[in-house]
């Protein structure tokens, strides 16, 4: 049970679909809030991966401002669709984006295990960095 266990988030990692597959199924076919968990899920996990103290104070910054706008967004979409005010989704956002920033972590520690890169070979996650890029700055225009 332990080892099954242990093994889990690495199976879960590789069988993480890109954003931009989840993003063309039919609509009634994916949770709206999903893409912007993602992304703030995304972001933040890039910088627990590469680490605060080795980029620059405005990238930090950056990084950190676009996960929590889509965190943001994301509360607001749930309370809309669900009822109630966004600060009453905040715990299960966050939760959620916990989740997906463990998948990407060990998909980038497993990426770099079998070629010393991290993400920049990963075909998933630079289409993700397009995606959450794109879905980011739409929200900061808003």
């Amino acid at each position: 049970m332990t080892i099954g266990s242990a093994l889990a988030p690495d199976a879960v990692a590789q069988n993480f679909l890109p954003l931009e597959q989840l993003l063309k199924r039919p609509k009634d076919q994916i949770e709206p809030s999903y893409p912007f968990v993602r992304c703030a899920a995304y972001y933040k996990s890039m910088l627990d991966y590469i680490g605060t103290e080795k980029l620059s104070a405005e990238a930090v910054a950056s990084s950190q401002k676009a996960s929590a706008l889509n965190a943001f967004a994301a509360t607001k979409i749930r309370a809309s669709n669900r009822g109630g005010s966004p600060k009453d989704y905040i715990d299960q956002v966050m939760a959620d984006v916990f989740r997906i920033v463990s998948i990407y972590d060990a998909r980038m520690r497993n990426n770099y295990a079998a070629s010393g890169q991290a993400f920049g070979d990963d075909p998933l996650i630079t289409s993700d960095a397009m995606i959450c890029k794109e879905l980011t700055e739409t929200l900061a225009r808003n």
